[in-house]
């Protein structure tokens, strides 16, 4: 078992007020309820989501002043630039604004900092680049800028206006920017404050452009691949963006739907197919080469650029496979030692995959992760938590041994001196000793099934809580003393496949992310299992399957 599993109680009458009210039926009522969703008006909305339900972006504070600023700018013939991030999020958000300018008349510049060379946000170096190749007089930051008060702070003593259009949690103190969209400041009354960078965008083009139909098809994929919770305007963002993604006339959209052999796309296809491919771009080389692909008005250009990211996206497949086969052989020897969390370096790594390998350490090893790149006795190094464990608090509890850090509960990047990281290991593990209590990661169950109540009526009834991912995972249940058919057979890309029965019934099981130790559950008397129970379609064939997330032997 690699999960604490719980089952909260349900309130029966909030359950029974939803099937008599919405005419549902009692187990997708009982999951709406479950998942805090207990008024008719709410549950409506939520499985019947509508760009009704969005609220107007003049709402988010600043938005009227915004607007004010760039149509001033542009009247009086100005410069703006828009200041982009290097992952899918800012790249979207980039391509959006600027599409969003020039259907106004203004042609921007954009400008997305390197990765490696310059770092994230608007570090001085990155800045001092961006005027002097377009010496804007505005600048428009997308998906950062939240935190940067000193750089702002110059920026306005130059003389320029700034623009921050940004997401992440804001400190105590803002920068002195001229407009601020986040939802997130204290003392911005909108509504939904989960929105990516790219869905801030979004509502700032929707605001000039009056259509809330431009630009679905950008901002699900920020949306999607930010990982953001698919609720509130985020669901209904996805809802309709997934089928403008699929029908996309942009050229961009369709030559990496093409090179990904995709007939239409997903939230899964999203995170997995085509998010990692823009990101590609800004892991091994240019962003800029992610932002002209979405942006591009030839098919034949932008099948070109799509075939480069392709390539580059194996490249970072084949450099990613080579760095974890050397970070395993380190985590193997700290895990059996003891480590609470795992420290990995390498003077071999590129700084531009090693949040990807923290995450599949973690994936592992279910133990908190930090993977660092050494270049020249400076390391850039990413980690990943689970559970309730902080990693940051963690990382900025021995932050005396690093040249920076920043992040999140779940994430931290940070910069170490390569003399520095064997006492950073040893003094990080000492504090994660005292809260390993918090490194059990829990797994929300929505209830016990049996097998014969997989019915087709049931999986379709699970597909109305659509759009999943985060924040609103697909229906997960346990399903007790079942036995295992066959072996285990592993498939392609990590997956597994095996057949379980309850002496009456069969069904298939594929799990996915399960290393060393599934194949013990053959040899198990009796299981119970925690999966998501899905509507398996091949070749126009289709059957109920499960999809396993946890197991156990049967008490």
């Amino acid at each position: 078992m690699r999960y604490k599993w719980i089952i909260p109680r349900v309130d029966s009458g909030k359950r029974k007020l939803l099937e008599t009210e919405l005419g549902i039926e009692p187990l997708l009522a009982h999951i709406l309820v479950q998942r805090g969703i207990d008024s008719p008006d709410e549950a409506m909305r939520f499985l019947n989501p509508s760009l009704e339900h969005l609220y107007p972006p003049e709402l988010m504070g600043d938005m009227e002043r915004a607007v004010s600023i760039i149509l001033n700018c542009a009247a009086n013939n100005g410069r703006i630039v828009i200041y982009g991030d290097y992952d899918v999020d800012g790249i979207t958000s980039s391509a959006v604004l600027y599409e969003t300018l020039m259907e106004i008349g203004v042609d921007a510049g954009v400008f997305i900092p390197d990765r490696i060379k310059e770092g994230y946000g608007l570090t001085r170096k990155a800045v001092n680049r961006c005027l002097s190749l377009y010496k804007p007089d505005l600048i428009i930051t997308v998906d950062c800028g939240i935190r940067a008060m000193d750089v702002i702070a110059d920026l306005k003593a130059q003389g320029i206006k700034v623009i921050v259009t940004d997401h992440h949690i804001p400190a105590d103190e803002l920068p002195p920017a001229d407009a601020i969209l986040n939802p997130k400041l204290k003392d911005c009354m909108y509504p939904y404050k989960e929105l990516s960078g790219v869905g801030i965008v979004y509502k700032l083009a929707s605001f000039i452009l009056r259509d809330e139909r431009r630009f679905l098809d950008l901002t699900t994929l920020g949306t999607v691949a930010d990982v953001v919770p698919l609720l509130g305007e985020n669901r209904v963002i996805v809802r309709y963006g997934l089928e403008a993604v699929s029908n996309s006339r942009r050229p961009g959209i369709t030559a990496l739907m093409e090179e990904a052999r995709l007939a239409s796309v997903s939230v899964r296809s999203i995170g997995f197919v085509i998010g990692p491919r823009l990101n590609a771009a800004g892991r091994l080389s240019s962003a800029m080469d992610a932002f002209e692909l979405l942006t591009s008005q030839d098919l034949f250009q932008a099948r070109k650029i799509a075939r480069l990211l392709d390539s580059r996206n194996a490249d970072r497949q084949k450099i990613q496979e080579d760095m974890f086969q050397e970070a395993l052989s380190q985590a193997e020897r700290q895990a059996q030692e003891g480590a609470t969390v795992l420290v990995v370096c390498s003077d071999n790594w590129h700084p531009g995959v090693v949040g990807i390998i923290a995450s599949k350490l973690v994936e592992r090893f279910s133990r908190p992760s930090i993977a660092i790149a050494l270049d020249s006795g400076v390391g850039r190094g990413s980690g990943r938590s689970l559970g309730d464990f902080d990693i940051t608090k963690a990382v900025s509890a021995v932050s005396y041994l690093l040249e920076g850090f920043g992040g999140h509960k779940g994430a931290a990047g940070l910069s170490i001196r390569s003399e520095n990281v064997e006492k950073f290991f040893n003094e990080i593990n000492d504090y994660a000793l005292r809260h390993k209590d918090k490194m059990v990661p829990s797994l929300r169950i929505d209830g016990r099934l049996r097998l014969d109540m997989l019915s087709f009526n049931l999986l379709e009834d699970f597909e109305r809580l659509a759009p999943f991912g985060e924040g609103n995972e697909r229906p997960l249940f346990l399903f007790q003393d079942l036995s295992v058919k066959g072996g285990v057979r592993r498939m392609a890309r990590g997956a597994v496949k095996f057949w379980v029965t309850d002496g009456r019934l069969s069904i298939p099981v594929v799990g996915f992310g399960f290393g060393e130790g599934i194949e013990e559950i053959s040899s198990a008397p009796k299981i119970d299992i925690v999966a998501a129970p899905v509507l398996n379609s091949f070749n126009g064939w289709q059957e109920p399957q499960l999809e396993l997330r946890d197991w156990r032997k049967s008490i």
